[in-house]
């Protein structure tokens, strides 16, 4: 036990030496960093991260009216940098992509809880690029997702069919109609009529995923030396399944088994990153949707007018039918620009030094951009 104590005091005198070494000995500049509020003495702006239970993006926004469009904080000599301007936020991860693609060192969600595979953990290098190139061989136009638009089209039924039976749980009937629609056209696995534990166990996945990629939540991701032992490895069990069913022949056309046939991979990581950006996103808009046709019936009233006067009431619509319902899709863009599912993106880390608007920005900087 006194071993222990003894080894974590040396421990932590060896870091917070580091730490002043590095603040001593680092080059001096004569741009100063972006506003922001002032920290304490080695810790920083810990105490100005987002408190427990507080939205990230209503927190940042406060950054906003007290310091500009973009500020910064520091924590434990970690810098971050906030964006909350909409242009200034496609200036600099658009069109200086090269500076701003990379991503920050998330210890506690990559190698501590295993997923520093997925697409949206990866430094913009080889692997990065191997991704992204097979999701587009079997995922980059209009025509290779048209083998989909049954799926979602079956899926709708079922869906409308949970709402019949059980309007008052309407929330978890999205839950599972998104969650179904992924799966299907990720895996080829058809859930359940009612409750899959497939979809439970993934649902709550993408909770937890959602927390741990908070930036500066944990203290191992502003200190990597503090990572000790963690028991992953739980998302092998849909690949399985996939690879299963295509020896025995019995596969349904999904993202993964194209994959696996076309690619000659095993890309594991690559669908769990479409299941985690596609189900999540999915129950989020749809929820909006139907908040928006609960304070706006008139809105509700003349889209209900333009399906009837498609469908004659005689069936459902279909994928092909979305050039002839303009007002509807019309309603679809304005309930993103009102409600955005994801006002704060995945962060991104700056791979070089850059200036913006007189300001500098060090190398390694987590950048979040809040739009």
């Amino acid at each position: 036990m006194a071993t222990t104590i003894a080894t974590s005091i040396i421990s932590l005198a060896v870091l917070l030496t580091a730490f002043i070494l590095h603040r001593k000995l680092r080059p001096r500049t004569t741009l100063p960093l972006p506003p922001g509020p002032k920290g304490l003495p080695l810790l920083g702006n810990i105490n100005d991260l987002p408190p427990p239970g507080t939205l990230e993006c209503h927190h940042w926004l406060t950054h906003k009216d007290l310091y500009g469009p973009l500020s910064s904080l520091s924590v434990l000599g970690q810098p971050f940098i906030i964006i909350n301007d909409a242009s200034l936020a496609l200036e600099l991860l658009r069109d200086r992509a090269l500076i701003y693609s990379g991503r920050p060192e998330f210890t506690f969600a990559g190698s501590m809880i295993g997923w520093e595979h997925v697409l949206g953990m990866q430094q913009p290098h080889a692997r990065f690029k191997q991704y992204r190139k097979n999701i587009a061989k079997v995922a980059s136009s209009a025509a290779t997702l048209k083998v989909f638009d049954g799926v979602q089209e079956e899926e709708s039924v079922r869906f409308l069919g949970r709402v019949l039976r059980g309007p008052e749980a309407l929330f978890e009937h999205i839950k599972m109609e998104a969650g179904a629609v992924i799966l299907r056209v990720t895996y080829g696995y058809t859930p359940r009529e009612e409750k899959d534990p497939l979809v439970d166990m993934a649902g709550t996945t993408m909770v937890d995923f959602a927390d741990v990629m908070i930036p500066g939540k944990y203290l191992v991701d502003v200190l990597p030396a503090c990572e000790f032992a963690w028991l992953g490895g739980c998302g092998a069990a849909s690949g399985e399944f996939v690879k299963r069913q295509m020896r025995e022949k019995s596969h349904k056309t999904s993202y993964l088994s194209e994959a696996i046939k076309d690619i000659g991979l095993d890309p594991q990581m690559e669908f769990a990153s479409m299941y985690i950006a596609g189900a999540d996103t999915t129950v989020a808009s749809l929820m909006t949707f139907f908040l928006a046709m609960m304070l706006n019936p008139t809105i509700q009233k003349h889209a209900q007018a333009e399906l009837d006067a498609l469908t004659s009431r005689t069936r459902l619509p279909t994928s092909a039918d979305k050039d002839s319902l303009p007002y509807i899709t019309a309603i679809l863009k304005e309930t993103h620009r009102w409600h955005p599912v994801a006002p704060m993106s995945l962060p991104h880390a700056t791979t070089q030094e850059d200036v913006v608007r007189g300001y500098r920005i060090p190398k390694g900087a987590v950048v979040m951009a809040n739009t």
